[in-house]
C-alpha cells in the first residue's frame, strides 16, 4: 500500500464494489453456518478508491461509505454480524487538521517518531478516535437498526509499536507520559510505556465510538507471536 495507485483492502472501492457478488458471498457464508465476517476499510484517498474524502473539508468519502452501509445491511439480512477493522487514519482534511491541532507534550518533544506517533501523539490519537466515531455516526444516521449488526469496531489490524524508533530506540534518558516518568534505558520501563500508551490509545477510541453508540463493542487485533519472531 506504499503506492496509493495499487488497491489495498479493496472491499468497498466504489470502482470495484459489486453488490451482486457481495450478496452471493454473504448468502454462502450464512448457509455454511458462519455468523460473523471481518472486513477492512481502506484509509487511502477517494481518488484511489479509499475512505478518505478528497474535499477540502471532508472526512469520509460518501460513495465509499455508501458501499460500506450496503454491505452491513446485506449482512444483517443474512443474520451475519460484521467486525469493522478500521486500520489507519484516513488522510482527509478533517483528520489531518485534528493531528495538526495538537502538539506533542513537552515531555515527548523530539522523542517520538515513526508509527509510535499513532499511540503517543495526542493529535494522531484524536484523529483516529474521530474517524472511528464518524463511521459509527454514519451507520446510525443511515439506519440506526444497523448498529446491532456491527459485532465490533476494531481500532486497527495488528496493533504494534516499533522498537527501533524513538522513544523505544533512544537507549537513555527519561520521558514523561500521562503523568508517569519512564526510564528509556530500562527494558521493563520501556515495556510499561508501550503498555500504557497502547491501552490509553484504545480507551480513547472506544470512548469516542461509545459516544455515538453506547452499546458498541470495540476490539483491537495483534500480531501472532510467530509473526514477529517470538516463540
Amino acid at each position: 500500500h506504499e503506492n496509493p495507485r495499487v488497491p489495498w483492502h479493496d472491499n468497498f472501492n466504489p470502482k470495484r464494489y459489486k453488490a451482486a457478488e457481495v450478496e452471493a458471498t454473504l448468502e454462502r457464508l450464512a448457509n455454511d453456518g458462519f455468523n460473523v465476517v471481518r472486513v477492512f476499510t481502506d484509509h487511502m484517498d477517494e481518488q484511489y478508491g479509499g475512505v478518505a474524502s478528497d474535499s477540502d473539508s471532508g472526512g469520509l468519502s460518501r460513495p465509499y461509505v455508501d458501499n460500506l452501509l450496503d454491505f452491513i445491511a446485506r449482512a444483517r439480512d443474512h443474520g451475519v454480524r460484521v467486525i469493522l477493522c478500521l486500520c489507519y487514519t484516513p488522510s482527509s482534511r478533517r483528520y489531518l487538521d485534528l493531528i495538526a491541532a495538537q502538539e506533542l507534550p513537552a515531555g515527548l518533544q523530539g522523542k517520538v517518531d515513526n508509527a509510535n506517533l499513532h499511540q503517543l501523539h495526542p493529535g494522531h490519537v484524536a484523529a483516529h478516535a474521530a474517524f472511528m466515531a464518524d463511521i459509527a455516526r454514519a451507520i446510525r444516521k443511515h439506519d440506526r437498526s444497523l448498529l446491532s449488526t456491527v459485532f465490533a469496531y476494531e481500532v486497527t489490524n495488528e496493533a504494534y509499536q516499533i522498537a527501533t524508533a524513538p522513544p523505544f530506540s533512544l537507549g537513555s534518558g527519561r520521558l514523561e507520559y500521562e503523568g508517569t516518568t519512564y526510564d528509556l534505558g530500562n527494558g521493563d520501563s520501556l515495556q510499561a510505556l508501550a503498555d500504557a500508551s497502547m491501552v490509553s490509545w484504545v480507551d480513547v477510541c472506544a470512548t469516542a465510538v461509545r459516544g455515538v453508540d453506547p452499546q458498541a463493542m470495540v476490539s483491537v487485533n495483534v500480531f501472532s507471536f510467530g509473526a514477529v519472531g517470538r516463540t
